[in-house]
């Protein structure tokens, strides 16, 4: 939609960035946009500035980076910086992973990225920026709802676990994150938006858009700071699979 023709890529040798690189690349193919040119990078490399320079006088009108988060991709950004790279760029969900980046979001400043989250409400984000001293991860909201739920179900059915399965199969939840059910087949059904394009505008993460995507199955993207709401999703998640699955 920005009108982009030429795309040049930056991926860091990692199987989830090539992943990504070969889901989109049809997709952007289909929509007119020619991948001009594909820079692989080991992990921990940290210097960028040859890559800058090609990409400066090249015919690309786009960067598309899939770089770590372990100081790769902030190492780009201070060079692209120090280089003056104009080129509008795109990454995938690294900036919340970036220990280096968020303490300096001003370094992200204009690239636009894709995430999943929860949000949860105002009110919830309030209450755990006060108490944690950091915004929500995206999975922070999802997961106190899924706990409240495991908590009510438990209460109401605690005889045998066909009771249990049953009270979560009629589950018809409105949390903090939005409206939760399960479909016949126990599968979780959402109704929020979960996956959103954002941007850096003057030092701030800003949502550009959002839409409705299935949950993916990788859970080790979860950063350290994550651990206990990674715990309580991924428990939720099994107990739900156990509880409504066939088995």
């Amino acid at each position: 939609k920005q009108g982009h023709k030429k795309l040049s890529v930056l991926i860091s040798e990692n199987s989830y960035y090539q992943g990504i690189l070969q889901a989109i690349t049809p997709q952007l193919e289909n929509a007119g946009v020619k991948i001009v040119d594909v820079s692989n990078f080991s992990p921990q490399q940290t210097d960028y500035r040859t890559a800058i320079a090609k990409l400066s006088s090249s015919t690309s009108d786009s960067v598309l980076s899939l770089l770590l988060e372990s100081g790769e991709f902030a190492a780009f950004l201070r060079q692209r910086r120090e280089l003056k790279l104009k080129l509008p760029l795109y990454a995938a969900n690294t900036i919340p992973f970036d220990q280096i980046i968020q303490k300096n979001l001003n370094l992200a400043e204009g690239i636009v990225y894709f995430d999943y989250l929860t949000p949860g409400t105002d009110a919830f984000k309030k209450r755990y920026r006060e108490r944690f001293r950091s915004a929500p991860g995206f999975a922070s909201a999802k997961a106190y709802d899924a706990m409240i739920i495991v908590s009510q179900t438990l209460d109401k059915c605690v005889s045998k676990p066909a009771q249990i399965r049953e009270c979560l199969r009629k589950t018809n939840f409105t949390g903090i994150s939005g409206d939760i059910s399960f479909s016949d087949k126990g599968l979780i059904t959402d109704s929020s938006a979960n996956t959103f394009l954002l941007t850096v505008k003057n030092g701030e993460i800003v949502s550009v858009a959002g839409w409705l995507r299935p949950l993916l199955q990788n859970y080790k993207r979860y950063s350290p700071r994550f651990e206990i709401e990674r715990q309580v999703l991924l428990l939720s998640m099994i107990l739900a699979e156990a509880l409504l699955g066939k088995g």
